[in-house]
């Protein structure tokens, strides 16, 4: 929520809430939470893959590699990938190039999923990655289900999840 003040004229926006990752995937659609659970799954059916969630994001790793990291933005699942962009230019309309700096000269891919289109695209380049990396599948990978259900936002920030602004 965005609160609106006028103050001399000018218009200031202020945001109400700061959202976790946890708590945009919680509150996300369905289609989003979908999105993730197939990617996910796909991630963690390779040998030494693990992840870790931090507020911001999910990250994969194999070993002290990166790998991978996952984003909900609205109605899409950013995938940001260790792979060279320019390796891929026949594809160039699939995914984003970030500029590299400091904090994603790791990742320099960026594929915006937003559709079953776009899953499939991003699955192809996971593998792609993965074979990259070395990591060899499991055979005997069980999928689990990784969607979450919907809570409400007053619930999410007495949970800790949101922070209210407001109420500080």
């Amino acid at each position: 929520e965005v609160a609106v003040s006028q103050d001399n004229d000018k218009l200031k926006f202020k945001a109400r809430y700061i959202r976790t990752y946890l708590a945009r995937l919680i509150q996300a659609e369905d289609s989003v939470k979908d999105m993730y659970n197939v990617v996910k799954n796909k991630l963690l059916s390779y040998k030494k893959v693990k992840c870790r969630l931090s507020k911001k994001r999910e990250t994969f790793y194999l070993g002290r590699q990166t790998l991978v990291k996952l984003d909900v933005k609205g109605k899409k699942l950013d995938l940001y990938l260790s792979l060279d962009p320019s390796e891929f230019n026949d594809k160039a309309q699939y995914y984003n190039y970030i500029d590299i700096s400091q904090k994603n000269a790791l990742l320099p891919m960026l594929m915006k999923v937003s559709g079953p289109i776009k899953l499939r695209r991003a699955l192809e380049l996971i593998d792609i990655l993965m074979s990259k990396a070395g990591a060899l599948a499991l055979t005997n990978y069980e999928e689990q289900d990784y969607r979450m259900p919907y809570e409400s936002t007053d619930a999410l920030v007495r949970k800790g999840l949101i922070v209210d602004l407001w109420n500080q």
